[in-house]
């Protein structure tokens, strides 16, 4: 199985989500998988796009990541190959 990195996707695919969250907070991937309590094997396989994450372990790395709950709502839909859009603000 091969990632396409979202490309063709208005939001990123979870692989490249994944990646930038974990970047994004400075984490390497055997940081990541030790805070989240999974295998580093997960997290390498998960970014390379070779993996399609369980719901569990999408909410250890949400709380890994610490991702807010809007974040989390978005990786959680990237996981099932959903993209969320972002609620309009109403006046």
């Amino acid at each position: 199985m091969t990632s396409d990195h979202g490309a063709g996707r208005e939001r990123p695919g979870f692989d490249a989500m994944l990646r930038s969250h974990r970047l994004r907070v400075k984490l390497t991937q055997e940081e990541l998988a030790g805070r989240a309590g999974i295998g580093v094997r997960t997290v390498r396989d998960l970014e390379r796009g070779r993996a399609r994450p369980q719901r569990t372990t999408v909410e250890l790395l949400g709380r890994a990541l610490r991702l807010t709950a809007e974040e989390q709502e978005a990786f959680l839909a990237a996981a099932r190959g959903h993209t969320v859009v972002p609620p309009v603000a109403r006046f």
